[in-house]
């Protein structure tokens, strides 16, 4: 009885893997992307010194596409700075804001 529901775990486990890696149609990959952030945000584990080295790495490479990204896109007309910064990045500002509330509804509504 017990190397039989054993046996079904494994199965299960398996079954879940194969799921999980299988990443090449959308709602594959929204839902693994999904349980990553949930991941990332709901654990108690810390990370260790190669993990977080990691995250500094990721998080550093986007900042500097981020710089390179909004520095490219700087209006060269005479003009407030305001006024260029609403013209080059109001329609950036609301995307990412509409996405970032929808992401976190979405999250909210799951748990």
């Amino acid at each position: 009885m017990i190397s039989r529901m054993n046996h079904r775990n494994r199965e299960e486990w398996m079954r879940d893997v194969e799921t999980r890696q299988r990443n090449i149609v959308f709602p594959d990959t929204v839902a693994n992307e999904g349980r990553f952030l949930r991941n990332l945000t709901n654990t108690k584990e810390r990370l260790n010194p190669w993990q977080l080295a990691g995250v500094i790495v990721l998080l550093a490479a986007n900042a500097i596409f981020l710089v390179f990204f909004l520095a490219a896109r700087w209006p060269t007309y005479e003009a407030a700075w305001w006024k260029k910064a609403i013209n080059a990045y109001g329609v950036i500002v609301i995307l990412i804001a509409a996405l970032g509330t929808m992401i976190y509804l979405g999250n909210r509504r799951r748990k």
